[in-house]
């Protein structure tokens, strides 16, 4: 508006215009440090926290979900009314009372731990001769399928397939904000480094989980079925 009442190529027209090109090209920046250079970013991916505990892995963050989608559909709006900035406000400040992201990544490294300790007991096992012979159960099999059934079926593959059902979500909602406000830019390549060791990457944190449940489910199918058993 101020540069259509000024004389085009006027001393004060052009600075307003180089003034204005100077700021279009930074508001990607700015946008892209209010959101992930913010401290309510910072603390929503702290590690200063512990791994969900089987109470808190069953509750969905929806409350979470719906604060980052609504940063999404904010982040790039080139106009914003007094309510709209007041539900970004209200969505920062239910990111910055969460630690979730952090809490998912420790219980994907705790649950690896625990899966290679147990799939280790299974490698060994499936070295040695077949569990039953000719596929006929034994009490060795009650013995394995007892503990089969009681902690991997009842205790842990919930615990495992809920942390899977949050992470997901959560990582697919910060993977597409980045991508919207990085558009055709790199705005942090520190960010990419440690997104791509977390989400996107083939050895990545959550790719590694994924392989991890993978190899422990085929490890059980092969001793099970031993005894002519095939878990799902």
């Amino acid at each position: 508006i101020c540069l259509q009442t000024l004389a085009v190529d006027s001393e004060l027209y052009n600075l307003l215009e180089e003034a204005l090109i100077v700021k279009r090209e930074q508001l990607a920046i700015v946008r892209w440090n209010a959101v992930f250079a913010s401290d309510e970013f910072s603390v929503l991916f702290s590690l200063s926290t512990e791994p969900l505990n089987v109470e808190e892995v069953m509750l969905e963050p929806n409350e979470l979900y719906a604060a980052l989608d609504d940063i999404y559909q904010y982040a790039n709006a080139s106009v914003m009314s007094t309510a709209d900035e007041f539900a970004l406000e209200q969505a920062f400040s239910v990111v910055v009372s969460s630690k979730r992201l952090g809490q998912i990544r420790h219980s994907l490294q705790l649950s690896q731990l625990f899966l290679a300790a147990a799939d280790k007991l299974l490698a060994s096992r499936l070295a040695t001769r077949p569990l039953c012979f000719n596929e006929r159960p034994n009490q060795k099999f009650d013995v394995v399928q007892t503990v089969f059934l009681k902690y991997y079926i009842n205790e842990i593959q919930p615990y495992i397939a809920k942390l899977h059902q949050q992470s997901e979500p959560l990582f697919k909602r910060i993977e597409r904000l980045s991508s919207q406000l990085n558009s055709d830019q790199k705005m942090s390549l520190v960010f990419d480094d440690f997104w791509s060791g977390v989400y996107l990457s083939k050895g990545s944190e959550w790719q590694s989980f994924n392989a991890a449940i993978k190899q422990h489910t085929i490890n059980w199918q092969q001793l099970l079925t031993q005894c002519g058993r095939l878990p799902s």
